[in-house]
């Protein structure tokens, strides 16, 4: 039983002793250099141990038992002074091999981060520039509003009136010089038909001139190179509006639907709108009044005043309503200011 132990001590010794023996041989022939530096460390503790436990082994089994503490004290320094010389090498410990590890994987979480970040900021980019967008067009509306509107017609209020959008944001227009029977009068109802055949559903073009104390763009309709309210005039759907007539020319085109009986104009006894709305229910005026428009004398009148009841003559209040802009003149917005003297 001795003789076998002491021969399987030899066995066990010797190739604890082989196997420490290569494990360094490698490292020191730098064989794993292409192994990861924690693999390394695991081959050169693993070459220590061997080395260190087979010495253990076999120095009793070859000698003498008295070897056998000298055994253990060689395989002790063996392995002590192996790993003194890996740290001389410089190869990482297992916390250092963690901490790589760690590392790595927070550069990694990092760059995906960092990739994240910039879709995200592209994303946030691009919604900036929307908002900003959106906050300027609201800015400048105004400002554009008082050149050309361009958009399409989603709304038809009467025979005069439409909405208008416009990028997204919605005008009231007011078609300027005319005005169309109302909707509860004679040719009111044909005359929003007429309008709405026109424009609805239609990009048009407004070259507006003011907004008017209900927060309505007053303006020229354009469809292409095409004149609505001339339209409307020349087919007998409108009236000239007298008291803001710019385009004395439109005065022509009303007496030629007058004289043909077209439209409003087929009618007996047709009633101005402006009329309409005060209540007067007297007939057509002639054709000598409905050409009429009575100028201004400028030099008589000057811009100051605010109250009808500061006012002289009804011309000096049809003065400060069209060429001072003081639209709280006309409260009902049928064209008359002041009508306790402007009747």
């Amino acid at each position: 039983m001795r003789h076998e132990s002491r021969h399987r001590d030899v066995r066990v010794g010797i190739t604890g002793f082989l196997v420490g023996v290569l494990c360094i041989i490698g490292i020191v022939q730098e064989w794993i250099d292409q192994l990861p530096e924690y693999q390394q460390a695991i081959v050169w503790l693993v070459g220590a141990v061997s080395l260190g436990y087979g010495l253990t082994r076999l120095l009793p089994a070859l000698f003498n038992t008295i070897f056998q503490v000298a055994g253990y004290v060689v395989g002790f320094v063996v392995v002590v002074f192996i790993t003194l010389s890996a740290i001389d090498r410089q190869l990482p410990s297992f916390a250092e091999i963690d901490r790589q590890s760690l590392s790595e994987n927070i550069l990694n979480r990092i760059a995906e981060i960092e990739e994240l970040a910039a879709d995200a900021s592209g994303v946030v980019t691009d919604a900036i520039a929307d908002v900003k967008q959106s906050i300027n067009s609201r800015s400048t509306s105004p400002t554009l509003a008082r050149g050309n509107l361009v958009g399409n017609v989603v709304g038809i209020t009467d025979g005069d009136t439409l909405t208008l959008l416009v990028d997204g944001r919605q005008y009231k227009i007011r078609l300027a010089e005319i005005d169309t029977p109302e909707r509860g009068q004679a040719w009111g109802t044909r005359a929003t038909q007429a309008l709405s055949e026109k424009v609805f559903r239609q990009q048009i073009a407004v070259a507006t001139t003011e907004q008017d104390r209900y927060g309505r763009w007053i303006g020229k309709v354009w469809v292409g190179q095409r004149d609505i309210n001339r339209e409307l005039v020349r087919e007998g759907h409108a009236w000239v509006y007298r008291d803001y007539l710019n385009d004395r020319s439109l005065l022509d085109d009303e007496q030629a639907a007058r004289d043909a009986r077209l439209g409003l104009w087929g009618q007996p006894n047709p009633i101005a709108p402006w009329k309409h709305r005060r209540g007067e229910r007297s007939g057509t005026a002639t054709s000598t009044e409905l050409r009429k428009v009575v100028p201004l004398d400028s030099s008589s009148f000057a811009c100051g005043k605010t109250y009808c009841r500061e006012m002289t003559s009804c011309e000096e209040a049809r003065y400060h309503l069209r060429e001072c802009g003081l639209t709280r003149l006309d409260g009902d917005g049928d064209g008359v200011p002041c009508e306790a003297i402007c009747r």
